[in-house]
């Protein structure tokens, strides 16, 4: 009988043995012991600790949109809205050098000073270079027909360098001050420190934040 249920046990012996991993031994937890388990949670911990926010995203300065901000409508042209997005300007006032005291962020939950940029450096930022050629253009004012015919005045008409035109030309300054503009930042909407810039072909003033790097 002995031998019988020995018998009958030895099948079942087998089956478990079968299904350990070769060469693990059934009194360790081949889990716990697996060195690549050790690495995916050392990464994973590391992944968790590199997405945490650092504190400056709750007690500091963290803009969440571009440093040029328009302070109203601007009563955009497609050219004039062109000339804004390439950064395309020209100054027809003295940008001062100096640079300003520290200015004051305001935050709904508090307040942050912080040191400010001057005029000259603001507008070297939003100044991107000049506009391309004015390709489609009349390239005359006017041009007499031959034999003292009329003068055929710019238009559908008159020569052009090509038969479409493009954007072509830049913004100009003609005055600029020290305001703040409404930025969006880590901490809410925020009045950030900025250099705010008068421009002839618009009606809404464009604003460079004028925050400092170092800040």
């Amino acid at each position: 009988m002995r031998r019988t249920a020995a018998l009958l046990g030895l099948p079942l012996l087998m089956i478990v043995a079968g299904c350990a991993p070769a060469g693990s031994d059934p009194a360790v937890d081949p889990v716990a012991s697996d060195p690549r388990q050790d690495a995916f949670a050392q990464r994973a911990t590391e992944v968790a600790d590199s997405w945490r926010p650092l504190p400056a995203w709750k007690s500091g300065y963290v803009p969440m949109q571009d440093p040029t901000v328009l302070v109203g409508d601007p009563g955009f042209t497609g050219e004039t809205k062109m000339a804004f997005l390439n950064g395309w300007y020209r100054d027809q006032v003295t940008m001062p050098v100096a640079q300003p005291a520290d200015g004051t962020i305001k935050f709904p939950d508090g307040t942050l000073t912080v040191p400010l940029v001057s005029a000259a450096a603001a507008y070297g930022q939003l100044d991107q270079g000049d506009p391309p050629p004015c390709d489609g253009r009349p390239k005359d004012p006017g041009t007499k027909l031959p034999g003292g015919g009329p003068t055929i005045e710019p238009g559908p008409d008159g020569p052009v360098s090509s038969n479409s035109q493009t954007a072509c030309v830049p913004l100009t300054v003609t005055a600029v001050k020290l305001g703040t503009a409404p930025v969006r930042t880590s901490r809410g909407e925020a009045q950030v420190p900025a250099w705010l810039f008068t421009v002839e072909e618009i009606t809404a003033p464009v604003a460079r934040l004028a925050v400092a790097p170092q800040a």
